[in-house]
C-alpha cells in the first residue's frame, strides 16, 4: 500500500488529511456536545482567574495542572462564553492536529 500512496499526487495526501481532520472534528464535537468536556472547564476557569488577576491554580475546583501560559493565552476566548469558547477550542485543537500531521 505504501508504494501506491507514494505514487499519488500531493492532492491525494491533502484530501486524506482533510478527511481525517473532518472526522476527528465531528467526533470531538460529538463528545463536547454530549457533555464530555475533559479538562475544558479547568482551562476556562483558569483563564478567567488570570483575567481577574487571581491564581489559576486556585480557580473553580482546583483542578488546573497546566502552565499558567495556557490560561493566559486562552483569555481571548472568555467573552464568547463557556460553551462557545469550548466549541472554538475544539476547532482550534483539530487545526493544530492537522498542522502537525501536515508537517
Amino acid at each position: 500500500m505504501i508504494p501506491f500512496l507514494t505514487r499519488q499526487p500531493p492532492a491525494v495526501f491533502l484530501g486524506l488529511l482533510v478527511l481525517i481532520v473532518a472526522v476527528e472534528g465531528v467526533l470531538a464535537a460529538n463528545l463536547y456536545l454530549s457533555g464530555r468536556l475533559g479538562d475544558w472547564h479547568h482551562f476556562f476557569y483558569a483563564a478567567d482567574a488570570v483575567h481577574l488577576g487571581e491564581n489559576p491554580y486556585e480557580a473553580h475546583d482546583r483542578g488546573y495542572l497546566y502552565p499558567p501560559l495556557l490560561a493566559f493565552l486562552l483569555q481571548p476566548l472568555l467573552p464568547l462564553g463557556y460553551e462557545t469558547a469550548g466549541a472554538v477550542w475544539v476547532l482550534l485543537m483539530a487545526g493544530v492536529i492537522a498542522l502537525s500531521a501536515w508537517f
